[in-house]
């Protein structure tokens, strides 16, 4: 599809939304978390009108293109609401450590990914809390409520994961 083309995170984004048409939005949160593990916060500064909705089959003349960032949001913050089980667990530890640099969105993804595959992972982050860009460049009215750190810390949930801040490498 070319919504998913236009997508930097390749989200299969007409899985997501047949999911939510069936009543499933935490089934559509994990397909977006699946290949986009910040999908809570993508959803919110994403600009999808001139990525994936501008290449929506539906966007023609005659008709409009799918709000796909707003059912992105709805099924993430459906996940967010609903407290329960991890989504993501460790494999058996691989004896392997990883150092992360950079605790922005790529390093919390990467360090996340390879906690998911069993290796320790030792994150380090010059500033005094986590998250980057979606803590500290992105203009407050986007993300109420501490969500970029609420974020952060459901990410680290998946534990194996060190977190070094004030470390200036």
């Amino acid at each position: 599809a070319p919504c998913i083309t236009a997508c930097p995170t390749s989200i299969d984004i007409p899985l997501f939304i047949r999911e939510i048409s069936t009543d499933n939005p935490l089934g559509a949160a994990e397909t977006i978390f699946e290949q986009n593990i910040l999908g809570g916060m993508c959803a919110r500064v994403c600009p999808t009108e001139v990525l994936c909705e501008q290449a929506c089959v539906r966007n023609t003349k005659e008709d409009k293109p799918v709000e796909i960032g707003l059912l992105q949001r709805h099924a993430t913050d459906a996940y967010f609401a609903k407290p329960g089980a991890p989504l993501f667990k460790r494999a058996p530890a691989s004896g392997r450590t990883v150092a992360v640099v950079g605790g922005g969105p790529a390093g919390l993804s990467c360090a996340h990914r390879l906690a998911m595959l069993g290796h320790a992972v030792v994150l380090f982050d010059a500033k005094a809390k986590l998250g980057g860009l979606n803590e500290y460049g992105i203009a407050s009215y986007k993300t109420t409520g501490g969500f970029a750190q609420k974020e952060v810390d459901w990410l680290l949930a998946i534990g194996g994961i060190e977190v070094r801040c004030h470390q200036r490498l």
